[in-house]
């Protein structure tokens, strides 16, 4: 037994992961559907994101499958489905890895830019929820957000209490960025209230185990997790 994860992002690990597109419920392949945790999900450009997921192994290659269901909910919504097949893999590392999704290839339709897209964990049920409103937040390793570190009664990031609430608002909004992960330039000491410029990864499902999703949801804003790698005062 053992921990595979050197880094939130990925892990170097002696064996592959295999991404497979379908065009076909998972259901009807027989094909094992293993446990498996996803961890977050960082949309890279409006069809190309990143799945953090975890599972235990280190012995085997893994495969996962990923399809949509063709189907469109009242309030806009689709979803598309990720499953693990571990293909018999006994050991019991824990292995953090990510895998490369391109979108393009889970839908076969032209997806309105409003639509919110859930990726569903088929072994859990569990879910991550994608607008594409907030996915089209600036990312990157330079300071290129506007921010003012406040304090949140939620808490429990990095910076204990302090989050950062993005100076633009979204389809008049509140926005707050959640320090959950910091680069290895950016200090663990909690910042004063104070305006700032920050450059950041979002981390679209990624959780404390100290923080309910009412946090992420209330009537001061809708809460983002994110990984710091930019943070300067003006």
């Amino acid at each position: 037994m053992g921990c595979y994860d050197t880094s939130l992002d990925a892990t170097d690990t002696f064996v592959d992961n295999r991404l497979n597109y379908l065009d076909q419920s998972f259901d009807d392949l027989g094909i094992p559907n293993d446990p498996f945790r996803m961890i977050a999900v960082t949309p890279k450009s409006d069809r190309y994101w990143r799945v953090i997921v975890e599972y235990s192994g280190g012995c085997e290659s893994h495969s996962f499958y990923t399809w949509w269901d063709d189907a469109w909910s009242e309030d806009n919504q689709v979803r598309f489905f990720l499953t693990h097949n571990s293909n018999g893999d006994n050991c019991e590392a824990l292995v953090r890895d990510t895998l490369e999704l391109d979108m393009n290839q889970v839908f076969s339709a032209d997806i309105p830019d409003t639509t919110i897209i859930r990726i569903m964990n088929a072994s859990t049920g569990a879910d991550i929820e994608i607008d594409p409103d907030l996915a089209a937040i600036s990312q990157g390793l330079s300071c290129l957000l506007d921010v003012e570190v406040s304090m949140n009664e939620c808490g429990h990031g990095i910076w204990e209490d302090r989050w950062l609430l993005l100076s633009d608002s979204i389809n008049n909004h509140p926005v707050w960025l959640v320090p959950v992960r910091n680069g290895l330039d950016v200090s663990l000491n909690p910042p004063i209230e104070a305006h700032y410029r920050a450059g950041v990864t979002l981390m679209f499902g990624f959780e404390s185990s100290e923080l309910s999703r009412s946090c992420y949801q209330s009537d001061t804003g809708t809460a983002i997790p994110v990984l710091i790698n930019c943070f300067q005062e003006e």
